[in-house]
C-alpha cells in the first residue's frame, strides 16, 4: 500500500487528532516526509468534500464537510492505487490466471495492467509457490502464453481464500449471471435459509459462503464441475440437516437466478456450511461429541499442561466451549477448508498469551503436516482467554494452598472463612488434609503448604506453620511468603543488561542468530535451542502490531527462563509486519502470564513501542519497561 493511502487510512481510523512523530513511526519515515505528504493530501481533500486540520502539538485530523463527495474520493483513490500495490497486483494476476481456461499472453496480460514483461515475469516466478500450496503448477508454453493447471478442488481453494483479500479481485469471479445485485440476492437468500434451519454462523461466514456459490457458477460457467468421489462421504454429508439447507438454497437460486447448482456443488457447500457453523452456548454440548474430537480435546489441553505448565482440565465451561468447536474445526480440517480470515483480527494482540497457549495447544496438529491458520488459533485464544480471566490467571498470581490440620473438619469452616477473606486474590485452590492424608498428595501441586499440627518431619520443610485460627501474626507471616514467591519467580525473568542489545540486523533471520549468540555467552542453552525457535515461528508467527515480535521455543523444559532483548537500528520484515522491538524468550507457566501482561500493553501502544525502541541505553530500557 502507497505511503499517501496508509497515511489518509491512519487519520480516518483514529478518532482523536494524530502527532507527526506517531505518523511517522507507523508509517516507517521521517516526521519531515510525514509534513511533505501531509501537504499534499491536505490538496486533495479540500477538492473532495473534506478538510485536515492541523493542530500545533495536537497532531492532525480530518473533517468531512460533504460526506457523499468524500466517499466518492475514497472509492477513487483505492481504485485508482488497485494495480499500484505490488501485493494487490501479483494476487490480480494470480486470479485473471486462475479463472481463465485458454492461455494468457504475457503481453496481452502485461498491458491489461500496465507494467512491463520483465515484471510480469518476475511476478509469476512469485506465484509458483504460492500454487504450490494448492497443489496447482503454472504451465508454459512459448507459443501460447501462461495457464494454471490442477484439480477443480485445489483450484476453488485457491480462488476462495486468494479473493477474500481484495473486493476488486473478487469482481473476477462475476459474469453475466452473477453481478452486483445477484451477489447481494445470494448473500440473502444463504443468511435466511441457514436462519430457518436454525444453522448459526457469523456475518464474515455469510460472505465467505456467498464467495463460495460465486466460486461454483463460475465454474459451472466455464465447465468446470466440483467432482466429489469418495462415496462414503457423499452418503454421510447427505444426511446432514446442513445438506437439506444446501438444496434449499440451491433450489431458492435456481428459482430467482435461473442457475441450477448440480448435486454434487451441493454436498460441496453443505461441507463449507458445517465449517463455518458457529455455537454459542457454553451451557450444554450442542453437537453429537464423536471420539476424534473427544481425542483431540484431550491432548491438545495436555499439551498446553506439559509445554506450558497451565492446566485446563478442571473448566467444565471450557470443555464444553471447546467440545462444541472442536467439531466443525475438524470437520474443516478434514475438508481443508480453514477459516483464513475472520472479524477477529485483534485477538492476537490483545491476548497474546492465550493465543501463545493456544499455538501451543494446536501443535499437536503439526506431525500430520496441518498449518492451522491465524484466524482458527484466534477461536481457540478466546476460549482459553475466558478461563483465564475467571482463574485471574492473565493479571494475578495465584497460588494452590494444602492446609494440613489434625481433623479437618473441625477447624475447617473458620480457617477457610479467614483464609479467603485475607487472601483471596492470591488463592487459587485451598485443599485441606488430616495428618493421616498427607501421602496422598503430592507436594510440588502446592506453592504454599500450611499446618495447623505441631512440626513433623512427614510434612514438607516449606511447610509453614500457623494457628488453627489465622491470627494476625499468621496473616503477616503468609504475606510475607505469598510476596517472596512471587518476587522470585519475577527475579528469575528480569531485564539483565548482559542480554540487552542493540543490533544493526537487516533481517530476522540474522536477528536471531545474533540473539542466540549473545543468550549463549552467558545462558547454557541446548544445541538445538535456535532450531527451536524457528519451528514455533513455523507454527505461527511471534510477529505483533506496532514492530514487536516475540520469539521464544515451544518446549522450555530445558532451558532456563530468561529476557532477551534487541531494539534494531531499522525495522526487518518478520513475515508480514516490520519489526523493531524483539524479545526472545524462554518462560514457564508461573511467569508467562506476568510477561505477556506486559507485553501486550506494548503490543497495543504506539506510544509505549517507540518510547522502547527511541531508549539508547538499558537503564532507560529498564526504566521504561518496570512502570509498565
Amino acid at each position: 500500500m502507497r505511503i499517501d493511502q496508509k497515511l489518509l487510512n491512519i487519520l480516518i481510523n483514529e478518532k482523536e487528532p494524530v502527532s507527526g512523530k506517531k505518523l511517522a513511526f507507523e508509517l516507517g519515515i521521517s516526521e519531515k516526509t510525514v509534513m511533505k505528504y501531509i501537504n499534499l493530501l491536505r490538496e486533495d481533500l479540500e477538492k473532495n468534500g473534506a478538510e485536515l486540520v492541523i493542530k500545533q502539538r495536537v497532531g492532525s485530523s480530518i473533517v468531512v464537510h460533504d460526506s457523499e463527495k468524500f466517499q466518492r474520493f475514497l472509492r477513487r483513490f483505492s481504485s485508482d492505487s488497485f494495480l499500484e500495490d505490488p501485493v494487490l497486483r501479483k494476487r490480480y494476476v494470480l486470479m485473471r490466471l486462475i479463472t481463465s481456461d485458454d492461455y494468457i499472453s504475457i503481453y496481452d496480460l502485461a498491458d491489461e495492467i500496465a507494467v512491463s514483461p520483465s515484471l510480469l515475469r518476475s511476478i509469476f516466478r512469485e506465484l509458483r509457490p504460492v500454487l504450490q500450496n494448492y497443489s496447482l503448477t503454472l504451465e508454459h508454453s512459448h507459443l501460447e502464453g501462461y495457464r494454471v493447471v490442477g484439480s477443480e478442488k485445489n483450484v476453488r481453494r485457491c480462488l476462495v481464500r486468494e479473493c477474500k483479500e481484495s473486493d476488486q479481485i473478487a469482481d473476477l469471479l462475476t459474469s453475466e449471471s452473477i453481478g452486483e445485485n445477484e451477489k447481494q440476492v445470494i448473500r440473502r437468500i444463504i443468511a435466511q435459509t441457514l436462519e430457518r434451519f436454525h444453522i448459526a454462523v457469523s456475518g464474515k461466514s455469510i460472505t465467505s459462503l456467498t464467495l463460495h456459490v460465486m466460486v461454483a457458477v463460475n465454474r459451472i460457467e466455464t465447465k468446470n464441475p466440483i467432482g466429489i468421489e469418495d462415496s462414503f462421504l457423499r452418503m454421510k454429508t447427505k444426511t446432514k440437516p446442513e445438506y437439506f439447507a444446501a438444496v434449499q438454497i440451491g433450489r431458492q437460486i435456481e428459482q430467482e437466478l435461473n442457475t441450477v447448482l448440480p448435486e454434487e456443488e451441493l454436498i460441496y457447500l453443505t461441507l463449507h456450511i458445517s465449517g463455518q457453523q458457529r455455537f454459542y452456548g457454553h451451557e450444554s454440548l450442542q453437537v453429537e461429541i464423536d471420539n476424534d474430537s473427544l481425542i483431540f480435546y484431550q491432548r491438545f489441553l495436555r499439551n498446553i499442561w506439559k509445554l506450558c505448565d497451565v492446566d485446563f482440565f478442571k473448566d467444565e465451561e471450557l470443555r464444553i466451549s471447546l467440545l462444541n468447536h472442536i467439531v466443525p474445526f475438524l470437520n474443516r480440517i478434514q475438508n481443508d477448508l480453514q477459516i483464513e480470515k475472520t472479524e477477529l483480527n485483534s485477538v492476537k494482540s490483545e491476548f497474546p498469551y492465550a493465543y501463545d497457549l493456544a499455538v501451543t495447544g494446536l501443535s499437536i496438529l503439526e506431525k500430520r503436516g496441518i498449518r492451522v491458520t491465524e484466524a482458527e488459533i484466534s477461536y481457540f485464544a478466546l476460549h482459553l482467554q475466558l478461563s483465564l480471566e475467571k482463574q485471574k490467571a492473565n493479571t494475578l498470581w495465584t497460588y494452590n494452598v494444602l492446609v494440613v490440620c489434625e481433623e479437618a473438619s473441625s477447624v475447617y469452616d473458620i480457617l477457610a472463612y479467614r483464609l479467603k477473606n485475607a487472601f483471596e486474590n492470591k488463592i487459587n485452590e485451598t485443599v485441606f488434609a488430616s495428618i493421616r492424608d498427607i501421602r496422598s498428595y503430592d507436594p510440588d501441586d502446592f506453592q504454599i503448604i500450611l499446618s495447623t499440627t505441631p512440626p513433623s518431619d512427614e510434612l514438607p520443610a516449606k511447610t509453614i506453620y500457623i494457628s488453627p485460627y489465622l491470627n494476625d501474626r499468621d496473616r503477616e507471616k503468609l504475606d510475607q511468603s505469598f510476596n517472596l514467591i512471587t518476587s522470585r519467580i519475577v527475579n528469575t525473568i528480569t531485564l539483565k543488561d548482559y542480554l540487552f542489545l542493540h543490533s544493526d540486523a537487516s533481517s530476522k533471520d540474522e536477528v536471531l542468530n545474533t540473539m542466540c549468540e549473545q543468550i549463549g555467552k552467558y545462558i547454557d542453552l541446548p544445541s538445538d535451542f535456535l532450531e527451536r525457535v524457528n519451528k514455533r515461528e513455523e507454527l505461527a508467527s511471534t510477529e505483533y502490531e506496532n514492530r514487536v515480535a516475540v520469539p521464544h521455543p515451544l518446549n522450555t523444559e530445558d532451558i532456563p527462563q530468561f529476557i532477551c532483548v534487541a531494539i534494531l537500528t531499522k525495522p526487518v520484515l518478520w513475515k508480514e509486519k516490520n519489526v523493531q522491538l524483539v524479545f526472545l524468550i524462554s518462560n514457564s507457566g508461573d511467569v508467562g502470564p506476568w510477561l505477556y501482561a506486559k507485553l501486550s500493553k506494548i503490543i497495543s501502544s504506539p506510544e509505549l513501542s517507540q518510547q522502547l525502541i527511541s531508549c539508547n541505553s538499558f537503564s532507560d530500557f529498564q526504566s521504561q519497561f518496570e512502570k509498565i
